[in-house]
C-alpha cells in the first residue's frame, strides 16, 4: 500500500485518506478509523471532496450499514481502493452479506464492483513471516472457507501436526499466546500465564488491579510486568492524548509510582499518506484529524498520565500505577474476534478449535498470525480440559498469587550483599 500510494501521489495529487474500521488495523496503516472520518465529514458536507483517494484496510470486517454510507461519497467522485482478504478473512460481527444482499458473494458484488471502478488485483506474495509452507497451508483453506461442516476434519488434522507440548517445563517450549473464544478462558489464561512467564525475568513489577469498572467487559486484572512485556490497550473512548484501544503498548521503565510505556514498533512508520503540510511543517487545519470528533478533552490529568513526543514516529505515555492497570492488559491469551490484522510474532497456541462455535474462518485467521510454521501449537480437546481445570483450581484455591510471586522472583535476581556477616556480639 505504501508503494502504491507514493506511485499515486505522483499522479494523482490531492488528499488520500486511509482508514479501517478498528483502530489497531487503522493504526497499522498509520491511518484513523472508518468512523472517525464518517463523523468528520458529516459535519463538513457529507463527503470529501472530489478526487480525494480513501484506501480502506481489513474491507472484508466493514458491515454493511457502513458501505452505504460509504457509497454516497462515490457519487461525489471520490476514488476508492479497498485492500483485504475477503477469501479467507472474518465477516462483519453485526450482520451478514449474504444475507441482505441478492449477491452470493460481496466479492462479486456491484456494490464492490463500482465502489472500485472495476479494477480488482489479487497479491499473493507473502509478506507476513519467513515461511511459505505455512502460507501454503493456510491459502489451500480457502476454497473451503464458508463449508463450517469441514472444521472437525481441519481441526483433526491441525491438531496431528501442530501438537502441544502438554507438560512443558522449558521456556522455549511454552506458548506466549493462547487463542480463546471464550472471554473468561481468556482471563484465566491471563493470570495464570503472567505468573509462569514472570519467573523467566530479571526484573519485574507488581501492578495491583485498578478495581472492577462498571460495564467493561474485559476488568483490570493483578498484573506482573517486565521491560519490553507486550500489552494491549484496553481504553473505554477515545480521548485526546491517550493510548488507543486496541493498540498494543511495550513497557520501558518504571519507578515506585509511575509506568512509561511506548507505542509497539509495528505501530510506527511512515503514514502511507502523506498529510499536507503549511510552510513551517505543521499539518495544515483541513487535514486536522481531529476535527469532527466528539471532544472529549485532554485526558492526561483525568489519568494521571504525561505524554512525550519525541518525534512524529513515536508515542511514549508515563502512567502512575492506578491507570496503567485501568487501560493495560496482558496478552498472554487473546480472541479469535479480535486478533485479524495482527502479526504474533511468539509462539501460539490455538484453542477450542472444536467448538461448535468455531469456524473455518476463524481457523484460517488464526493460522495466518505467526511467522513461521514452528511458532503455532493447537491444543486438543482433552489437554484443553486439563489445562483449564488445573488452571481454575489453582485460582480457586489462591495458587497464583501474582504479588508473592514478584517477590520471590525479585528476591531471586536480586544482587547479592558483598557485606561481611555482621558479628553477633552486641545484639543483646
Amino acid at each position: 500500500m505504501e508503494a502504491l500510494t507514493q506511485a499515486l501521489q505522483a499522479k494523482v495529487p490531492g488528499k488520500h485518506l486511509a482508514m479501517a474500521l478498528r483502530h489497531c488495523t487503522a493504526m497499522l496503516m498509520c491511518g484513523t478509523t472508518i468512523s472517525h472520518y464518517l463523523h468528520k465529514y458529516r459535519s463538513k458536507g457529507g463527503a470529501p471532496t472530489k478526487g480525494t483517494i480513501v484506501i480502506i484496510d481489513e474491507w472484508s470486517e466493514v458491515q454493511l450499514h457502513t458501505w452505504v454510507e460509504l457509497a454516497q461519497w462515490k457519487l461525489v467522485g471520490v476514488i476508492f481502493i479497498i485492500v483485504g482478504d475477503a477469501d479467507g478473512q472474518r465477516k462483519p460481527i453485526f450482520d451478514s452479506w449474504q444475507d441482505a444482499m441478492s449477491n452470493k458473494d460481496i466479492r462479486q458484488s456491484s456494490l464492490i464492483h463500482e465502489l472500485c471502478g472495476g479494477l480488482r488485483i489479487n497479491m499473493n506474495v507473502y509478506r507476513r513471516g519467513i515461511d511459505q509452507s505455512l502460507f501454503d497451508l493456510f491459502t489451500c483453506l480457502y476454497p473451503y472457507a464458508d463449508d463450517d461442516s469441514k472444521v472437525p476434519e481441519i481441526a483433526e488434522c491441525l491438531m496431528e501436526s501442530f501438537p502441544w507440548a502438554e507438560n512443558n517445563s522449558n521456556a522455549s517450549e511454552i506458548c506466549y499466546h493462547y487463542i480463546v473464544i471464550r472471554h473468561t478462558d481468556r482471563i484465566a489464561i491471563n493470570e495464570a500465564m503472567n505468573w509462569v512467564w514472570a519467573q523467566y525475568q530479571a526484573e519485574v513489577l507488581y501492578v495491583p488491579s485498578a478495581g472492577e469498572k462498571p460495564g467493561l467487559t474485559m476488568q483490570p486484572q493483578d498484573t506482573i510486568i517486565w521491560k519490553g512485556m507486550e500489552l494491549l490497550c484496553c481504553n473505554r473512548r477515545y480521548a485526546k492524548n491517550a493510548p488507543v484501544t486496541g493498540a498494543v503498548y511495550v513497557v520501558d521503565s518504571w519507578d515506585a509510582e509511575k509506568i512509561t510505556v511506548s507505542l509497539h514498533p509495528d505501530y510506527h512508520g511512515d503514514s502511507i499518506v502523506p498529510a499536507k503540510t503549511q510552510p513551517d511543517g505543521l499539518a495544515g487545519p483541513e487535514d486536522s484529524d481531529d476535527e469532527g470528533l466528539e471532544d472529549l478533552g485532554d485526558q492526561t490529568e483525568i489519568l494521571g498520565m504525561e505524554l512525550h513526543k519525541p518525534n512524529e514516529k513515536a508515542s511514549v505515555y508515563t502512567l502512575t500505577h492506578s491507570p496503567f492497570s485501568e487501560l493495560m492488559r496482558p496478552q498472554h491469551a487473546l480472541l479469535y474476534a479480535n486478533i485479524q490484522g495482527r502479526t504474533l510474532k511468539d509462539r501460539i497456541c490455538l484453542m477450542d478449535v472444536t467448538s461448535p462455535n468455531m469456524t473455518v474462518r476463524d481457523i484460517i485467521t488464526s493460522m495466518s498470525r505467526p511467522t513461521r510454521q514452528s511458532d503455532l501449537k493447537v491444543m486438543s480437546p482433552d489437554q484443553q480440559r486439563r489445562f483449564m481445570t488445573r488452571i481454575k483450581e489453582k485460582t480457586g484455591a489462591g495458587g497464583f498469587d501474582l504479588q508473592k510471586r514478584a517477590q520471590e522472583v525479585t528476591l531471586a535476581n536480586s544482587i547479592p550483599s558483598d557485606r561481611r556477616t555482621p558479628s553477633r556480639v552486641g545484639r543483646y
